[in-house]
């Protein structure tokens, strides 16, 4: 298949470019509130990985306002992103989908917990152990006979799996 000019816009090269950190604006009508300490923390823990998307001809972020935020809150100069050369219109629209697509998501609860069940510090997922303990605590045998995958297992995790197990919020899981 050749790599020919394309009209879609899942097919526009994505050039990644770091830009002083000034060079880029939070978009004036972003309606969204972001935890900028949460990801000044994740910053910190483990740098910026994703980078900003910033419309080409005002400057304006559309996604990663509150990264840009974060990132200036901890010294940084400089900042990834990726320009898009879209009308004010659809950069209106990126904007509001973005923030909308994150709060439709869900968390598979089960998964959820193996995954920070798994982690001896939870800090630098912006996740706490009363956190944890929460979505134990909300686990049915049910729901953790659909993900077999799931079990308590840890000293970080055995009080809390404990608990769970005793209060009948979650099913007997092996410690490997």
């Amino acid at each position: 298949m050749s790599r020919g000019v394309s009209d879609s816009p899942v097919d526009r090269p994505l050039d990644v470019e770091r830009v002083p950190i000034d060079e880029v604006r939070a978009h004036p009508r972003n309606p969204r509130l972001g935890d900028v300490e949460l990801i000044a923390t994740s910053l910190r823990a483990h740098g910026q990985y994703v980078p900003i998307v910033v419309q080409r001809s005002t400057g304006f972020i559309l996604r990663g306002n509150h990264t840009h935020k974060a990132l200036r809150s901890i010294g940084a100069t400089d900042v990834a992103i990726v320009r898009v050369d879209v009308s004010d219109a659809q950069a209106v629209e990126i904007l509001l989908m973005d923030n909308r697509a994150s709060d439709r998501g869900l968390y598979d609860d089960p998964v959820l917990a193996a995954l920070l069940g798994e982690l001896d510090d939870l800090t630098p997922t912006g996740w706490t152990a009363d956190d944890l303990d929460d979505i134990l605590l909300r686990l049915t045998p049910s729901s953790l006979d659909d993900n077999p995958v799931v079990s308590c297992w840890g000293a970080f995790t055995q009080v809390q799996c404990s608990r769970a197990q005793a209060s009948g919020g979650a099913s007997s899981g092996s410690n490997p």
